[in-house]
């Protein structure tokens, strides 16, 4: 629900969505998150990970458009 408030509260105010980065777990899997996300489960490993925990993972690398 509060998922929904926020977007609707966005597209009136029309401020922009958080900006999404992507990092690795050590599982190999890359997790998109933004700078305010809460906490997070992997759903390669189920690894689950605090606020300060996630923003630690390295990022992700960039991969070439083909």
């Amino acid at each position: 629900m509060a998922s929904i408030w926020r977007t609707l509260s966005r597209t009136v105010t029309g401020e922009r969505a958080p900006r999404r980065i992507a990092v690795t777990c050590p599982c190999q899997q890359t997790l998109r998150i933004t700078l305010d996300v809460r906490g997070l489960t992997c759903p390669g490993c189920r690894t689950e990970y605090g606020h300060s925990e996630v923003l630690r993972l390295p990022l992700a690398g960039r991969r070439a458009a083909a």
